[in-house]
């Protein structure tokens, strides 16, 4: 959800919305939710979160951007392992 819901930025425009802070409060909402039966859950409220949550969307839209460009060549092959790898530690 965080991190697609760029790619509908004007949806949530049109209806009024802010994406990034309707997908905040669903995000604390369902991890309220969770909490109560789950005996873990995420700290939310720490800023680094959502900090952490904006660096990830910002890599998937490269991501994405990358995957759309029409020749894919080695350089483009080489910034996405990268971006995995980022990603991943």
């Amino acid at each position: 959800m965080y991190l697609n819901d760029f790619q509908r930025l004007d949806f949530y425009s049109a209806i009024g919305l802010d994406a990034r802070q309707f997908d905040i409060q669903v995000i604390r909402k369902t991890n309220e939710s969770a909490g109560r039966v789950f005996p873990v859950a995420l700290n939310t409220d720490n800023p680094k979160f959502f900090q952490l949550m904006d660096i990830c969307s910002a890599k998937n839209r490269r991501l994405i951007e990358l995957n759309s460009q029409p020749n894919s060549n080695l350089v483009n092959l080489f910034e996405k392992g990268m971006i995995y790898s980022e990603l991943v530690w």
